[in-house]
């Protein structure tokens, strides 16, 4: 009698699953988001980029990255996105937020990260010594901590230019970033 209400349980899941999916394919793409006013990058040296999100052709979102030098020689680098995606049949909007620092040879130091949806929100914020990456997520008043051991320094990809910009740039000249 378990056994026969488990695999009932089972197979209905499996189905509304595979409705779901069905669904998100014939679904009409959603409707992108707006992105806010442009915001002005702060110092002479600041970097303003800003991107459309597609998918097969059509327009579903987009990114916003102002980078500059910090203080201490390395950079800061603020990054926004919005996206809008069908999910099981329904339009949801997922928004990220990232601000990181980084030390002069470009190895992520500190940052702070936000993801929200309809569904969820997560955030987390850390930062690395070299040696270690010290991450704290979770909700406030019940956070979490996580520690990573290190075996190479962390590069963000918004940091790629920089990278090679600041390298040998003789052409042919290959570069590799962890």
């Amino acid at each position: 009698q378990q056994i026969t209400r488990l695999l009932t349980l089972a197979v209905v899941g499996s189905w509304l699953v595979m409705m779901a999916l069905l669904a998100g394919r014939q679904a009409p793409p959603p409707r992108v988001p707006e992105a806010p006013l442009p915001a002005t990058a702060g110092a002479p040296d600041d970097r303003e980029e800003w991107f459309i999100v597609e998918r097969n052709g059509q327009r579903v979102g987009w990114a916003h990255r102002v980078s500059g030098q910090t203080t201490g020689g390395g950079r800061r680098i603020a990054e926004d996105s919005v996206v809008a995606l069908a999910m099981f049949g329904t339009a949801q909007r997922l928004r990220t937020s990232l601000v990181a620092e980084t030390d002069p040879q470009l190895a992520l130091r500190r940052f702070r990260f936000t993801l929200t949806s309809p569904a969820a929100a997560f955030s987390a914020s850390g930062e690395s010594d070299g040696q270690r990456l010290t991450v704290r997520y979770g909700p406030a008043g019940d956070e979490h901590q996580l520690v990573l051991p290190l075996t190479e320094a962390i590069a963000l990809p918004s940091t790629l230019r920089p990278r090679v910009l600041a390298g040998n740039r003789t052409p042919g000249t290959r570069d590799t970033a962890p």
